[in-house]
């Protein structure tokens, strides 16, 4: 934390735990201010000035006092946005946490406001929607493109061929970023085969295109879930970590 005494921000919160009797550590996404570490001191008590107020995913205008090392300390905190279809919805909270499971995975200060809106901004599209799936691929790919690692879904890494309406063996390489045509592959590792609804569904959802989106909605759940699951594996591949959220809904297709 590089600020002193006090800022004042609006964030996000994407994770929490108990810490001693009475407080509650919370990992929060500042919309100026990247990833925060701050402390809740006796938000769990009855009487707690916060009750209700730092629930996962709510949005809020804060107070934080600079505090030992790079913990803070929550002075103040208003609702500024909250998200209840979400916890009316299992898979839509499952997928809404991993979301925020990817930004803890990444942190990355230097485009907190560019992370930020696209993430609220998803939370509230997944909220009213019938297919959230289509918002968390859309989300993984800005996300990506936002850190640095824009996947390609069109042409060849090595050879540079246009793989667009190829009938042949697709590869997608995770070292690379890249899908691989068949004929190279022999210089790969770490790939996954893919097929073309998936090349499809991924090159269709690199933005939100209303149009494109309703092409895709009529493709089945489990496939939409392959192309999803891809970049989940890319986004553990880079971070070198399992990412846990999602094991219950995946569940459901295997």
């Amino acid at each position: 934390m590089s600020f002193n005494k006090s800022i004042q921000t609006i964030a996000i919160v994407l994770k929490s735990f108990d810490f001693g009797e009475s407080d509650k550590i919370f990992t929060l996404l500042s919309k100026d201010n990247g990833l925060i570490k701050s402390v809740a001191k006796g938000i769990k008590k009855t009487n707690s000035q916060f009750t209700g107020m730092l629930d996962l995913l709510n949005v809020n205008e804060l107070v934080i006092r600079e505090g030992k090392g790079n913990l803070g300390l929550i002075i103040q905190c208003e609702n500024y946005k909250t998200y209840p279809k979400l916890r009316l919805d299992y898979d839509k909270l499952i997928y809404s946490l991993y979301l925020g499971e990817l930004v803890i995975l990444f942190p990355d200060n230097h485009s907190s406001e560019d992370i930020f809106n696209l993430l609220t901004t998803t939370l509230e599209l997944i909220e009213d929607s019938s297919l959230p799936i289509i918002f968390v691929i859309c989300f993984e790919i800005q996300f990506l493109k936002i850190l640095g690692y824009q996947p390609n879904f069109t042409m060849c890494d090595i050879c540079q061929c246009d793989l667009s309406d190829n009938k042949e063996k697709i590869a997608f390489s995770f070292k690379a970023g890249s899908v691989i045509c068949n004929k190279c592959l022999s210089w790969v590792k770490d790939y996954k085969i893919i097929s073309n609804k998936t090349i499809y569904i991924l090159e269709n959802l690199n933005s939100l295109d209303k149009n494109k989106m309703e092409k895709i909605s009529n493709f089945e759940i489990d496939v939409l879930e392959t192309a999803q699951n891809l970049l989940k594996e890319y986004l553990s591949y880079l971070s070198e970590k399992r990412i846990k959220t999602l094991s219950i809904i995946e569940k459901k297709f295997n």
